[in-house]
C-alpha cells in the first residue's frame, strides 16, 4: 500500500439480470440485451477503477441480489453489501464505513451507469480533494455521477444524503444547497465542481451517448471499449 494517506474508491453496482438491469431502456432493448449492455458498463467502470490511482477499491452491491458476475468483473476489488433501507442511508453508511479504516483520508463514490466517467475523472477528483473538502461531478439529469469527500468533513456527510428526494430532478441542486448550509455553519468547508458527465438510463441517453462516442473517436479521445462493443453488437 502507498505510504500516503488512504484513498478509497467506492462503486455502487447491481448484479446484472433481466429483471433489474436498466429497465428504463426496455423500449429499446429486451432483457438479455439490457444485461449485455449493463455488463459492459460494469466492465468499463472496473477498468476505470483500476486506472483511478487509489489504495482501496470497494464494490458495494445491492443486497437484494447475490453478486455472482460482479465477483468476476471486479476481480481484485473488495466486495460488500450496501447497508440501509434507502439510497441516502446506503451512501451514508458507505462513506462512514470507508472512513473508519485506519489512515483513511479521502473517499470517492461513483455509480455504474456512467461509462464515460473514466479513471482520469476519478484522478481529477483526488486532485481536487487535495484542496477542497467535497467534490461533485454533476450529471445532465440533475443528479451527480461522482461525489467525494475528505476525512475532515466525514462527521457531517450524513446531512448530505439522508432524507434526500432522490427521485427528483434537482438532486444536485438539493445537495449544493445542503453544502452551502453546511458552509454557513462551518465556514472552513470548501466544495469543488468537476466537469459534467451523464448516466445512461433512457433511450434518449443511448442516442446522446452514441453521438458522443463518435465525436470522441474523431477527436482521438479514450473510449469505453466494452460499452462501445456492446452497442455495436446490439445496434
Amino acid at each position: 500500500m502507498s505510504a500516503r494517506a488512504l484513498r478509497t474508491l467506492l462503486i455502487f453496482a447491481r448484479e446484472p439480470n433481466p429483471l433489474s438491469a436498466k429497465t428504463r431502456l426496455a423500449p429499446m432493448f429486451d432483457g438479455a440485451q439490457r444485461v449485455a449492455l449493463y455488463t459492459a458498463f460494469l466492465r468499463d467502470v472496473a477498468d476505470a477503477s483500476r486506472d483511478a490511482d487509489c489504495d482501496r477499491r470497494v464494490v458495494l452491491w445491492s443486497p437484494e441480489e447475490e453478486p455472482a458476475l460482479l465477483n468476476d468483473i471486479f476481480e481484485g476489488h473488495e466486495l460488500a453489501s450496501q447497508r440501509g433501507p434507502d439510497l441516502g442511508s446506503r451512501i451514508s453508511h458507505a462513506f462512514g464505513d470507508a472512513f473508519v479504516a485506519p489512515g483513511a483520508s479521502s473517499v470517492v463514490l461513483i455509480g455504474s451507469d456512467a461509462p464515460l466517467l473514466g479513471g482520469e475523472a476519478v484522478r481529477e477528483a483526488w486532485d481536487m480533494l487535495d484542496e477542497r473538502d467535497i467534490v461533485l461531478t454533476p450529471s445532465h439529469d440533475g443528479g451527480y455521477c461522482l461525489i467525494g469527500a475528505r476525512a475532515e468533513v466525514s462527521d457531517v456527510l450524513p446531512a448530505l444524503f439522508l432524507d434526500m428526494r432522490w427521485s427528483e430532478s434537482d438532486v444536485f441542486a438539493q445537495t449544493i444547497h445542503r453544502i452551502e448550509t453546511l458552509i454557513g455553519c462551518r465556514p472552513t468547508t470548501t466544495c469543488g465542481i468537476l466537469p459534467m458527465c451523464y448516466d445512461i438510463d433512457t433511450p434518449q441517453d443511448v442516442l446522446r451517448f452514441e453521438a458522443h462516442l463518435h465525436a470522441l473517436d474523431l477527436a482521438g479521445q479514450p473510449l469505453p471499449q466494452h460499452t462501445l462493443a456492446a452497442l455495436r453488437s446490439l445496434r
